[in-house]
């Protein structure tokens, strides 16, 4: 299997991973319109199975996701990718990650954990979110056929600690009682779609993985196997299967500038300005 991002490596990914040798591309990407142009879709329609996770969290545009499409741009493309793809079981949308942030200088919290041990809560109203936006994108993705949504809660990896510091905001870190509700809400704004909700290393929820060799060998038009090893090098609650990055964000890092990024994202601000306020 062949995990790619799509941009300049459509050549290198048919010249070192030829058709014949390859179980599934699975994408993963928030320009979910760049796998439907050209030469993407001519290449990617010589392999067996594409399945395409396309990320869409509703802050494409913002201060935190400065050089992303809009939600609205996003989920347009949702019924074309899965005439492409051919399965709508082979479209997943990612509202992933689930961000928590207030204003830096907001001093009523310390530091960047809320809840568990009685102290500040998201329901102290200092809190913002994009969490009600989940609903409607489910919503709205179900509509286009979709019938998996991934999400997850942001991690507060260091490097985005000071990327949210160096715009003015922190970002936080729901705990004990506080992050089970949000995963609560998320659970039921998902059935109320009618999606199936899978949380990526969620360690209070069930295991699940993004490349998953049971759900590809299940949607192969051939019904060939998928490779059922676990990837290595992964969190402990990471259930993946074995595949090969096509890309690495040391070597290709991403264009987007999303605040809460654990790669590497170039950060700085459009050079036109273009960006609005979360």
């Amino acid at each position: 299997m062949v995990r790619w991002y799509p941009g300049d490596l459509v050549v290198a990914l048919e010249r070192r991973y030829p058709p014949e040798s390859v179980h599934s591309v699975v994408i993963v990407t928030k320009f979910p319109e760049a796998v439907l142009v050209a030469p993407v879709r001519s290449v990617l329609g010589r392999y067996d199975q594409v399945v395409v996770q396309a990320t869409i969290t509703g802050l494409g545009g913002t201060a935190l996701e400065p050089r992303v499409p809009p939600p609205e741009a996003a989920l347009a493309t949702l019924p074309a990718l899965i005439a492409f793809t051919g399965r709508p079981e082979r479209v997943i949308v990612r509202i992933d990650p689930i961000v928590h942030w207030r204003a830096a200088d907001t001093t009523s919290m310390d530091g960047g954990e809320v809840g568990g041990d009685g102290g500040p809560t998201l329901a102290d109203g200092l809190v913002r979110t994009n969490l009600p936006s989940f609903g409607e994108i489910a919503g709205r993705a179900r509509q286009a056929g979709v019938t998996v949504v991934k999400t997850s809660l942001a991690s507060p990896y260091r490097k985005a600690i000071r990327r949210f510091e160096q715009v003015g905001l922190r970002l936080i870190d729901p705990r004990g009682d506080d992050r089970e509700r949000v995963l609560l809400e998320l659970e039921r704004e998902a059935t109320r779609a009618g999606v199936a909700l899978e949380f990526c290393g969620e360690e209070a929820r069930p295991l699940r993985a993004c490349v998953d060799a049971r759900r590809l060998t299940q949607l192969h038009p051939r019904g060939l196997p998928a490779c059922p090893e676990r990837a290595a090098g992964q969190r402990n609650h990471c259930g993946c299967s074995r595949s090969v990055d096509l890309a690495w964000y040391a070597s290709h890092p991403c264009p987007s500038g999303c605040l809460y990024c654990y790669a590497n994202p170039v950060a700085e601000p459009s050079p036109d300005g273009g960006r609005r306020d979360p």
